[in-house]
Formats: C-alpha cells, sequence, structure tokens
C-alpha cells in the first residue's frame, strides 16, 4: 500500500516522504520506550518509597507495640493525614490483634495480616506493603500500609506538550536533512535521465553520462555507458556493414 502510494511521486519527493516517514515512526517508538521505562521506573520508585515510609513508622511504633500502647500507635499514624497517597493502615500485635489503625474516610478497613515479613505487592493501582516490627530484639508484630499509585495517565500527561515538541521538531529535522542531501542521490539520476532522453531524441550514442560516486548509482551510471559504448560499436560496424554493401553494389552496377 505504502509502494503504491509513493509510486505516483517524483523521486525527489519520495525521499522526504520517506524521510518524514522513518523519523516519524523512530520517534513514536523511541517515545514508547521512553513511557514505558518510566512507568516501570516510577512503579518501583513508588514501591520503594512506601517502603521506606513503612520501616520509619516500624522503628517509631516498636516501643509502643512492644509496650502495648494502642493511644501512641494511633496518634502515629495519624501522621498518615499528610500523605494523600496512603488510603488505609494499621499495626498488629504478634497475636494478629489490631493495635491501632489508619484508614481514610470512604475508604476499607485495613485487611488482617499474618506475614511476619517484608512484603510489598501492588493490587491493580494500590499497593501493599507489610513489615515486621521488631523491639528488643524480638518479633512484636506487623505494620501495613496501603498506598494507591498516582495516575500514570495524568503523569505522563504532564509530558504530552514535551513529547509533541520534540516529535515536531524531529519531523523537521528529517526534513530538512533529507531535502539538504537529496541532491547527492537525486543529481546522479537526473544526469542518467537527461543522458537516456538526449540519446533517444538524437540518436546520438557518443554520450556518456557522468559519474558522480563509486557506490551503486555510480555502478549503475558505468554500466549505462558501457552499454551506449557497445551500442556505439554495433553502429559504427552496422554503418561499416552497410558502407561495404553500398560500395559492391556500385561495382556491380
Amino acid at each position: 500500500m505504502l509502494r503504491g502510494f509513493l509510486a505516483q511521486f517524483p523521486f525527489r519527493t519520495k525521499i522526504l516522504l520517506y524521510a518524514a516517514f522513518v523519523g516519524t515512526i523512530s520517534l513514536v517508538l523511541a517515545s514508547g520506550a521512553f513511557l514505558i521505562h518510566d512507568s516501570v521506573a516510577f512503579r518501583k520508585s513508588f514501591a520503594e518509597a512506601n517502603r521506606g515510609r513503612a520501616e520509619i513508622l516500624a522503628h517509631t511504633c516498636a516501643s509502643a507495640v512492644g509496650f502495648q500502647d494502642p493511644d501512641f500507635a494511633n496518634r502515629v499514624l495519624a501522621g498518615l493525614a499528610a500523605s494523600p497517597e496512603v488510603t488505609s493502615a494499621a499495626i498488629y500485635l504478634a497475636d494478629g490483634s489490631v493495635l491501632a489503625e489508619y484508614h481514610r474516610q470512604g475508604d476499607p478497613q485495613p485487611p488482617v495480616v499474618t506475614q511476619d515479613e517484608l512484603v510489598t505487592r501492588y493490587h491493580g493501582d494500590h499497593l501493599d506493603t507489610t513489615m515486621p516490627i521488631s523491639f528488643q530484639g524480638l518479633n512484636v508484630g506487623q505494620i501495613y500500609l496501603r498506598a494507591v499509585m498516582p495516575d500514570l495517565g495524568s503523569r505522563l500527561g504532564r509530558f504530552g506538550l514535551l513529547v509533541l515538541v520534540i516529535a515536531i521538531l524531529s519531523l523537521l529535522l528529517s526534513l530538512v536533512l533529507a531535502h539538504s542531501s537529496h541532491s547527492s542521490l537525486t543529481q546522479p539520476v537526473r544526469a542518467l535521465e537527461a543522458t537516456a532522453r538526449a540519446v533517444t531524441e538524437g540518436h546520438d550514442y557518443t554520450i556518456r553520462a557522468e559519474k558522480f560516486s563509486d557506490d551503486e548509482l555510480g555502478r549503475l551510471t558505468e554500466a549505462f555507458n558501457d552499454m551506449l559504448a557497445q551500442i556505439q560499436a554495433r553502429e559504427a560496424d552496422l554503418k561499416e556493414s552497410e558502407n561495404r554493401f553500398s560500395g559492391l553494389l556500385n561495382r556491380l552496377g
């Protein structure tokens, strides 16, 4: 389909269109790779930040869990109101009972947690982190955090204008480079075209196309000139044969 579409354009326009097409596709692929890498990196950094928050809370609440002080533990969890991404949290004793909990209005209650090791799991756009709490060398409980990951669409949307500007600049740059370099590609072709037209119109096989390079177009020019030389030689042989035949007829006459 693309080849059929380009067939209607001259060679120069084809070069420009190919450059624009390749530049656009390359930019789209590069942008897609960047967005995927950014999404993966953001999820990883978000998980690390949530683990760091859980670790700080575990250290802060260690004595409260060890002495089973729910008032201090609840005050510590209440500070999570300054972290809008955290939707719920809970501190559990070693027997699984809840010592303190926190959840935003409208969010579900924290689940019952039984793990005694660090666990981080994504559930859709939610990240659950569970971390053990140690006090005086003993495992005295666990802390649970649930954080909602910011909408990646809004995050990536901030890069939309930048990507668009880069796309336009890349497209313009590819067109400028193609336009500035097209003469090195089209000049040999135009020379061959002019030579072929001159030979066809004037039946002059002594004309030769100018060779501009040693690449494929240069070798094509050499082959074209060799063909003209062979035709010229055959024309000369044919003319010589005609002259001999005419001379023979004149002697016979």
